[in-house]
């Protein structure tokens, strides 16, 4: 049972480190807006609304915020 809990604890530890070497930080420049760093992050066959959406959902940003200057968001790849 102790190896049992050792692998597990192993994968999580795994699975934490994964989530932080897939996300970047983009600091919002003067007028950008969610559709533009969308279209800078996503792929060819991305749509460019469900990373809008997605920026909207890991930042807890509403429909309506507007973006500022300097302003810090998480971008998960």
């Amino acid at each position: 049972m102790a190896c049992g809990i050792g692998i597990y604890i192993g994968h999580t530890a795994g699975e934490e480190a994964k989530q932080l070497e897939e996300q970047r930080i983009h600091y919002v420049q003067e007028g950008e807006t969610l559709w533009d760093i969308a279209s800078g992050i996503a792929s060819d066959s991305d749509d460019i609304r469900q990373v809008v959406y997605e920026l909207q959902t890991v930042n807890n940003i509403s429909g309506t915020e507007d973006l500022h200057p300097g302003q810090r968001l998480i971008i998960k790849f």
